[in-house]
């Protein structure tokens, strides 16, 4: 089976006119279907950068990015779009939801920009995503009547509403207290464990990367480390035990 990504050699420099700013240098990268990664690193490391690349929502000035097999750098505009909505969830920190459509038309909104013109369909398979997600008796809610982590919960399932066999999640936790922020792992994990979605995740917090089963390091725009994750936090059985605590940080 060919790894969902294989990036080789890549690199990103953006170019002010006043200086070159090398994002990233010489990055390989290979995902295997199913796997939970974890990106990690300072400000100004290169995840998001990298973040950017692997959603298509940017190119690299030089190297080679393979997706599912195929070569990023020979799709036109229109497939790098439908890739984005169709085979790639993204999950945002700040949620990214609009605030004057309720939880049900956030979801819905892939299924729009799919072409998807009928509309029984798309509230069966909308209200069918948020009951994945547990807010169900919420679909009439608006974004400033949830919590933050029913509000993300809420942006998850617009990321899966298309089925995507990848979700990227930038800084997921990002906004959430220490409860929430394991109950939203736990809904990662069981996304990776039950429905083998392959899921990465940028996260400056130690503990958030070890519910990942692999983490690789940026320093500087380069990956200086990688590693399988040792004693693999699981959610549920943390929620079940109560074992609650604050999250660190990366040094």
């Amino acid at each position: 089976m060919k790894p969902v990504i294989d990036m080789k050699g890549i690199n990103k420099i953006y170019d002010t006119g006043a200086i070159q700013l090398h994002a990233l240098k010489d990055a390989d990268l290979i995902v295997e279907q199913g796997e939970f990664l974890a990106i990690m690193g300072p400000s100004g490391s290169g995840k998001s950068t990298l973040m950017n690349l692997i959603s298509c929502m940017d190119r690299p000035t030089s190297g080679k990015y393979l997706l599912n097999g195929e070569d990023v750098s020979k799709y036109t505009l229109d497939q790098l779009a439908e890739v984005r909505n169709k085979r790639i969830g993204m999950v945002f920190q700040s949620f990214n939801l609009l605030s004057r459509t309720s939880a049900l038309e956030n979801v819905q909104l892939p299924l729009l920009y799919d072409g998807t013109s009928d509309f029984k369909r798309r509230h069966d398979v909308a209200m069918e995503t948020l009951e994945e997600v547990g807010l169900k008796d919420w679909w009439h809610h608006f974004p400033n009547q949830l919590s933050g982590g029913q509000q993300q919960r809420v942006a998850i399932a617009r990321a899966i509403v298309n089925n995507p066999t990848l979700i990227l999640a930038d800084e997921p936790t990002g906004n959430l207290d220490s409860k929430t922020s394991i109950e939203i792992m736990e809904l990662l994990q069981e996304l990776n464990g039950d429905k083998d979605k392959t899921i990465i995740i940028v996260t400056h917090e130690t503990d958030i990367a070890r519910y990942a089963k692999r983490i690789i390091n940026l320093v500087d725009g380069r990956i200086i480390k990688e590693e399988k994750v040792k004693n693999r936090l699981d959610a549920k059985e943390e929620l079940k035990n109560g074992r609650i605590k604050k999250r660190k940080a990366a040094s």
